[in-house]
């Protein structure tokens, strides 16, 4: 829990604790006030417990308030971060799709450039075999024409 909300609950049980006895010394002064209203010792007293269950009520409004300020401060947080994730969720989709897109380019280039050294080995090959074979033959020719 977060120190806001113990000093909340901390308060909560304040009024707890309090409350049932400013109802009690309300209720008992309340009945000797009305039954004697003349005494102003009972009128003191009932007005004296009349505000302090006043005082309780309106502490525990504002505490009722403060609860649902910060309730809606979280659901906004809450709204914000819901919505940035939305948004992470997209990217990340967005990202994912080019990943696998630049991985299979990347495979098929991979491909592509065995393919190519393959052809260009053998074109080589066949090109030294014909230079080769063009060479023997001038040599074997020369040798011919010149016996003769």
């Amino acid at each position: 829990m977060t120190e806001q909300s113990e000093i909340t609950k901390e308060q909560i049980n304040s009024i707890k604790s309090t409350f049932n006895s400013v109802l009690d010394d309300y209720k008992k002064y309340y009945v000797f006030y009305h039954a004697h209203p003349e005494v102003n010792e009972y009128q003191n007293y009932y007005l004296q417990s009349k505000n302090q269950l006043n005082n309780l009520v309106k502490d525990l409004f504002n505490i009722s308030k403060n609860i649902h300020i910060k309730i809606n401060e979280l659901s906004d947080e809450t709204s914000e971060v819901y919505n940035n994730l939305k948004q992470e969720r997209i990217n990340y989709k967005k990202l994912s799709t080019k990943i696998n897109s630049l991985t299979g380019t990347k495979n098929g280039s991979e491909i592509l450039i065995n393919d190519f050294k393959k052809s260009y080995n053998q074109q080589f090959y066949s090109n030294i075999e014909i230079f080769i074979g063009i060479f023997l033959v001038g040599f074997a020719m020369k040798y011919t024409f010149r016996r003769e």
